[in-house]
């Protein structure tokens, strides 16, 4: 009696994966890869943002968000009728874009009528007097002035402290300074404006590097480690 065999190797139901050393072959993780480049690229953000004057630019102008810090706190301990016009006008740029007719006009400038006194001042009359001859049909050009208004006197405000701020920075020593022409209320203000701001920047340059370099470093890992298990 003959027998026949299989040509091809004999197989016996599932195939174990293959083993080396005992062991199982294992893709090893991307996550401490990723994690030391979390670490490596904070610590590196974090000198990086060490190294920036978040007060004052290389020219020796200090920054707009500085400069709006130092002036949010010292419009706090001005008197009364300059704060709350300042900030009656902060409340009329908020809602004049919203005005639909002159009645409306009327009723925001009356619940701001310090700012819109200011408004006024140039052309001799009261806020009552200039709205008087608002109409439905130029409406549109009156709030685009009193807008125009608004702002290019905050533009002249936030300019005056940046000039005041510039007038206390010491380039040679790095640091502020009272200047004679500044009062003590505003030096105050410059100082109390610093307080976290250098903490605060570190810490954002720090997890912006880290989280970038992190990402970089997994992504880069899993790229090898998949090439190299092909």
């Amino acid at each position: 009696m003959t027998y026949s065999y299989p040509s091809g190797p004999l197989t016996y139901g599932y195939e174990q994966p293959a083993m080396y050393d005992g062991m199982t072959k294992k893709q090893p993780s991307s996550i401490p890869y990723g994690a030391g480049g979390l670490v490596l690229g904070a610590a590196a953000g974090g000198f990086a943002g060490s190294k920036i004057n978040p007060f004052v630019s290389k020219d020796g102008k200090a920054t707009d968000s500085f400069t709006r810090k130092v002036f949010n706190n010292a419009i706090e301990k001005a008197p009364d009728a300059e704060k709350n016009a300042y900030k009656q006008g902060l409340e009329l740029l908020k809602g004049i874009d919203k005005v639909s007719n002159p009645a409306e006009l009327k009723t925001l400038a009356d619940t701001n009528k310090e700012a819109m006194n200011k408004v006024c001042a140039e052309l001799g009359h009261t806020p009552e007097e200039f709205l008087q001859n608002v109409t439905k049909e130029n409406l549109s050009a009156n709030k685009d002035a009193i807008k125009a208004k608004i702002k290019a006197g905050n533009d002249t405000r936030y300019q005056d402290m940046k000039n005041k701020i510039q007038a206390c920075w010491n380039k040679e020593g790095k640091k502020f300074e009272k200047a004679d022409s500044v009062s003590q209320e505003v030096f105050d203000s410059i100082k109390d404006s610093m307080k976290g701001v250098k903490g605060k920047m570190i810490a954002k340059y720090a997890a912006i590097a880290g989280v970038i370099t992190g990402v970089g470093a997994f992504a880069a890992h899993k790229i090898f480690a998949n090439k190299n298990n092909v």
